[in-house]
């Protein structure tokens, strides 16, 4: 009799978990899907003004350190970050603080220089120079995709994975 009990005590205690697992699931479920369907990525399409703006801020910071442009292949972003002041409790002047970020890159066989741009101000926020070595630079190529959630262009290594 008392095992039986037991048996039911426990078969009792496993459905209860069973229940609340399949809850929390359903639950990570919902709000999963709200996520994919109510929260929008922060990434933008930026316009050919946009674009042409930048590249023009880009190109002559890159002629100003003394560098030929036209050896240069040139890479736009097509997505750009809007960035806001999280320190900046105005609200009236969080609209101004707003930053649109958008990448450029200037690349041949030996560099690369990439810009991130603010296209509101045309301030340059951050500039870098890789000199490329070796059988690198001899395989050196992007792979533009045409995908949506690229915001920097890719380089192929070689020999990794085939």
């Amino acid at each position: 009799m008392k095992s039986q009990k037991k048996e039911e005590r426990q078969k009792y205690i496993w459905k209860r978990i069973a229940i609340a697992v399949t809850a929390v699931f359903a639950l990570l479920l919902i709000v999963g899907v709200m996520k994919a369907f109510y929260i929008k990525s922060s990434l933008i399409k930026p316009t050919q003004v946009q674009m042409d703006y930048a590249t023009k801020i880009a190109a002559g910071r890159l002629q100003s350190s003394g560098a030929n442009t036209s050896t240069f292949q040139i890479h736009v972003g097509e997505r750009m970050h809007k960035v806001h002041d999280k320190f900046n409790d105005n609200k009236m002047d969080n609209k101004k603080s707003a930053r649109t970020i958008i990448q450029v890159s200037f690349y041949n066989n030996s560099v690369s220089h990439t810009y991130l741009i603010d296209v509101n101000s045309g301030e340059i926020i951050l500039h870098t120079e890789t000199d490329l070595y070796g059988a690198l630079a001899s395989y050196k190529t992007y792979n533009h995709r045409n995908s949506d959630d690229s915001f920097h262009p890719r380089m192929e290594y070689p020999g990794f994975f085939g």
